[in-house]
């Protein structure tokens, strides 16, 4: 095989005390990869990166994932109930890392992106990246960014508006029901709407700047836990908060999710709470 030439060494997996041996069947498999895969699992035993394994009291079955542009696929195992059966470990290993990169990479290759390396940064616990503020807590805005939110000064025409509109409206997956919260500015973009800043365009304003400043931190899901939606509907609007529980049963969010309603969408509170679940 092309690149870097195996290299052998021992790996422990640290199970859990109660752990129970689980053999799971094979996934159904699309006809069409079955020569792939045998192709596949015929080029690793010939390089000596696996070897037949007999009467092991753990299987987990493999998945295929298709290449979308050269039409080939990436033969991968299915470690969830292992992993639910194995001692966390909280240091990350290098070598997880260098396989998020590659799978990364790989993304940028089929879609045609470019990375700039002096632009790129490798082996860091955290970083700032498109406005965010991205770490092992979970994702922030970028405080650097909102500093310069905060410190405007009330907004004079249209123009300044809609920009400010624009950047906390990047935001505003930080901000639980953002858009009952900016509803009194961005009702001035309708067309015919007269610009007028008074005293509740100017609570507005202050209001969303200091939403930024505590906005929190988000969490990446943990896909080995439940979700809980919970959602809230006004005449006007609807907003959904996508959250999960931490260990000590304390929610955290993950995503918050709100617009206003047009007037051909009052709907009830059932047909409203259905409009939550599509709008998450």
């Amino acid at each position: 095989m092309k690149g870097i030439p195996a290299c052998y060494g021992k790996h422990w997996i640290d199970l859990l005390d109660d752990a129970v041996p689980i053999r799971q069947r094979q996934y159904r498999l699309n006809p069409k990869y079955s020569l792939l895969v045998k192709e596949e699992i015929d080029k690793y035993l010939s390089a000596g990166i696996i070897y037949p394994v007999l009467n092991s009291e753990w299987v987990s079955p493999i998945v295929i994932v298709p290449k979308k542009l050269t039409g080939k696929i990436r033969v991968c195992q299915d470690f969830r109930k292992l992993n639910a059966a194995t001692r966390k470990d909280h240091q990350p290993f290098t070598s997880e890392h260098l396989g998020h990169l590659r799978q990364t990479f790989d993304r940028c290759r089929e879609s045609s992106l470019s990375l700039h390396p002096e632009k790129c940064f490798f082996f860091m616990t955290g970083g700032n990246l498109l406005g965010h503020t991205v770490s092992s807590s979970g994702i922030a805005v970028d405080t650097e960014k909102v500093k310069v939110i905060f410190e405007l000064e009330p907004l004079t025409n249209l123009r300044e508006l809609r920009a400010f509109l624009g950047h906390v409206g990047y935001y505003q997956r930080f901000i639980h029901m953002y858009a009952i919260l900016a509803a009194d500015l961005t009702k001035m973009l309708k067309k015919d709407e007269p610009y007028e800043w008074g005293k509740k365009q100017q609570l507005t304003f202050e209001a969303l700047k200091a939403k930024l400043t505590t906005a929190p931190v988000l969490r990446s899901p943990d896909w080995e836990r439940p979700f809980h939606v919970y959602v809230d509907k006004l005449p006007f609007a609807i907003g959904v908060v996508l959250s999960q529980k931490d260990d000590n049963k304390k929610d955290y969010p993950i995503y918050f999710a709100s617009r206003q309603l047009s007037a051909e969408e009052v709907y009830n509170n059932l047909e409203g709470s259905v409009r939550n679940g599509v709008l998450l």
